[in-house]
């Protein structure tokens, strides 16, 4: 595995998470597939820890309503 990416490759990484605003996980799955294949999940969360890159992944989930 890649732990170290190159500029471009940075470059990359945060430009989708700012743009598209993938989660961490995608964010992996798009770059090995297009990019770097021996890319790391710690490797892109260094990544985007090191340029203030915030990444949010957000899960709704709709409850019954309650009775009284």
């Amino acid at each position: 595995m890649q732990t170290t990416l190159m500029s471009a490759q940075e470059a990359v990484v945060v430009g989708l998470c700012c743009t598209l605003l993938l989660p961490l996980d995608d964010l992996v799955a798009v770059m090995r597939k297009f990019n770097c294949q021996d890319v790391s999940r710690s490797g892109l969360n260094r990544c985007l820890r090191r340029y203030g890159a915030r990444y949010l992944h957000m899960d709704i989930k709709y409850l019954p309503q309650m009775q009284g």
